[in-house]
């Protein structure tokens, strides 16, 4: 804390300046910020609204790199034996190339909330762990997959019952 009369250094929360005697003000205390719903959305919009140029250029990334999905998926309504080839191609696209993009572009957009430096780079992070990413997508995929059957299954058969 500084004096506010010599400007000498002096212990916080002082009442009198050791080295002058003068008197000091006490310390206004910050308001606290109102938390709410309302605060949140009114920080994200100020968050993207920084960073909207390095933000939407990473979703039209990713929105191309997920349309080469879409691709398998058009091929794949032919029909035969190709449409199981494309099928499992489009499996393989979501799995190893997709799904680790996805988890990338969560963390540019997590970095954004945090006001950290942006780089289109950030959106292939999860490139680093590589497996890692893979092997959470995997679970993700399963645990919402048991959890849908979970939860419809016994609908199903208490509506049955009933």
């Amino acid at each position: 804390m500084i004096c506010c009369n010599c400007q000498k250094d002096i212990l916080a929360g002082s009442r009198h300046c050791y080295h002058c005697g003068a008197a000091q003000k006490p310390p206004t205390p910050e308001p606290l910020p109102v938390i709410g719903v309302g605060s949140s959305y009114g920080h994200g919009w100020r968050q993207l609204w920084k960073h909207f140029l390095m933000l939407f250029l990473i979703g039209i990334i990713f929105v191309l790199i997920s349309f080469a999905s879409a691709m398998f998926n058009i091929g794949q309504q032919s029909g035969g034996a190709g449409a199981a080839v494309l099928g499992i191609l489009s499996l393989a696209y979501g799995i190893f190339l997709t799904n680790p993009i996805d988890y990338g572009v969560s963390f540019a957009f997590l970095k954004a909330a945090r006001n950290d430096p942006l780089d289109i780079k950030d959106m292939f992070e999860a490139f680093h762990n590589y497996w890692n990413a893979v092997l959470a997508s995997l679970l993700v995929t399963v645990i919402i997959g048991l959890g849908f059957v979970l939860l419809i299954v016994p609908g199903i058969i208490f509506a049955c019952k009933l």
